[in-house]
């Protein structure tokens, strides 16, 4: 574990879901320079965990991106994916085919899907804005708006020699936790389960400790209380992601109950 955050990632990729990842992850860069954005979902993590050098890293290959209910009323994100050869491929994802990678490495679409911050109590899952365009809300992403983001230059290096550099704006690893751990009041998938035990990592590494979360802490307090309490649902779903014995399960469990004591005991 670093003591300190890297203030750049120097990456090389080593497989097409993560070229395809960190060409969506540069395009989208290019396209909210002048956006109120945050890069949400499995990427913020894995880059919260390659930034605080943690063994943890799980990358993903779509693009989740958090902006502003403002940005998406203005046409001047969706030109900018589009003028990069991003097409709609649902009501707020975006695709674009990508060369360069092996014709047998499969799906060779770089995706993005475009998301607003829920405001509400109740996440709505199809907001409409224009005529074409429906997207989902998601719960914590005020929060990360609230807060500092940071921002974090990446140098890539892709499967074919190429190279790009560019920078990538994150919620801090409180929103990032807050955001994951709501996601499970929506859901439950077993990867999901799984990050918010990295976002906690993340936490303890950054020295977070009590921290204040406004009107999202008694739910986060709940889905950490309950879901990842000693026998929780989600303590199983970590070891069946990880492929974990019954021994690595119950020392897991144990390393979980003391990162949420010090981060919101």
């Amino acid at each position: 574990m670093a003591a300190r955050p890297l203030e750049q990632l120097n990456l090389t990729c080593a497989s097409a879901a993560e070229h395809l990842g960190f060409v969506a992850l540069a395009d989208v860069a290019a396209a909210t320079v002048n956006s109120e954005s945050r890069i949400i979902g499995g990427q913020m993590v894995a880059l919260h965990v390659l930034r605080w050098g943690l063994d943890l890293t799980r990358l993903t290959q779509d693009v989740d991106l958090g902006v502003t209910p403002m940005v998406v009323q203005t046409p001047e994100l969706i030109d900018g994916l589009e003028s990069l050869g991003y097409s709609k491929t649902a009501g707020n994802r975006f695709e674009k085919l990508v060369t360069g990678i092996p014709a047998a490495a499969g799906d060779r679409y770089a995706a993005v899907d475009v998301l607003i911050p829920a405001y509400q109590s109740r996440p709505r899952p199809n907001r409409k804005f224009g005529k074409n365009f429906v997207t989902t809300e998601v719960p914590g992403l005020a929060l990360a708006f609230r807060r500092e983001p940071i921002d974090l230059p990446l140098e890539v290096t892709f499967l074919d020699g190429s190279s790009r550099s560019f920078p990538v704006r994150l919620p801090d690893e409180v929103s990032a936790l807050t955001l994951k751990v709501m996601a499970r009041t929506i859901r439950r998938k077993d990867n999901d389960a799984v990050d918010v035990w990295r976002v906690l990592e993340t936490c303890a590494a950054a020295g977070i400790r009590d921290i204040e979360l406004g009107p999202d802490e008694e739910p986060v307090r709940k889905v950490l209380g309950t879901q990842f309490a000693r026998g929780g649902d989600a303590i199983a779903e970590i070891g069946r992601a990880r492929n974990l014995s019954d021994f690595e399960t119950t020392r897991l469990e144990t390393r979980i109950q003391a990162l949420i004591q010090q981060v919101l005991p």
